[in-house]
């Protein structure tokens, strides 16, 4: 299989369903899975693909117990989990790699220390970085219902998947990274998106 997964929209995401997370552990996008749903009674619906299909019966083995769960479904492939726990069950507790863009991936000390040194401000740097870029995710995923700040700004204070953020941080991403912005007011239909945004944007509309 060589679905890459659209890691730039999981980054935004905090839980999964079983199967979903274990398909983005074997670094493939579960959209792209061409699943037929059947009934629990009938054949597997990843039988074509028996590793994944094998990792997703170990996972609902250990649901609810090792694995811990969000919210649960009448199928158990389809339980819900936080993906940074499913990071922490599938790389302690089956002792499995995962793709280093596997979202909410909490990175090593050596990772960090790479990355920042010992350095507190560049690691407050780097921490308000990577938390403007989920809220620019965000925002991007809000189109079109939503592409005014002051209602991105307000739907956000409502959004606990976001977690803590500063209104300032919010308005970064949107300013520096989603929109091309200007002085005066905006338009009604919102203000131009920058060019990385406007070709994704095109290619989830075509």
């Amino acid at each position: 299989m060589d679905f890459e997964p659209a890691w730039e929209e999981w980054a935004a995401r905090l839980s999964a369903e079983i199967w979903e997370a274990v398909t983005l552990a074997h670094d493939v996008e579960p959209s792209r899975l061409p699943v037929v749903w059947r009934p629990l009674d009938d054949s597997d619906p990843f039988e074509e693909w028996p590793q994944l299909a094998r990792d997703i019966r170990i996972a609902t083995d250990h649901a609810g117990r090792k694995l811990k769960c969000v919210s649960f479904a009448g199928n158990p492939v389809r339980h819900k989990v936080d993906l940074s726990v499913f990071a922490e069950w599938w790389t302690a507790s089956l002792g499995r790699k995962l793709p280093v863009r596997f979202p909410q991936l909490e990175p090593t000390a050596t990772d960090q220390e790479r990355s920042t040194g010992s350095d507190p401000v560049a690691q407050a740097d780097a921490n308000r970085s990577a938390k403007i870029d989920q809220l620019a995710e965000w925002i991007f995923l809000q189109r079109p219902r939503l592409v005014l700040f002051d209602k991105l700004y307000q739907a956000a204070r409502q959004d606990d998947q976001l977690g803590s953020f500063r209104k300032e941080d919010l308005l970064a991403a949107y300013n520096q990274k989603v929109y091309i912005t200007k002085a005066h007011r905006p338009p009604a239909t919102g203000w131009p998106l920058r060019p990385e945004y406007s070709k994704r944007a095109a290619h989830k509309s075509s």
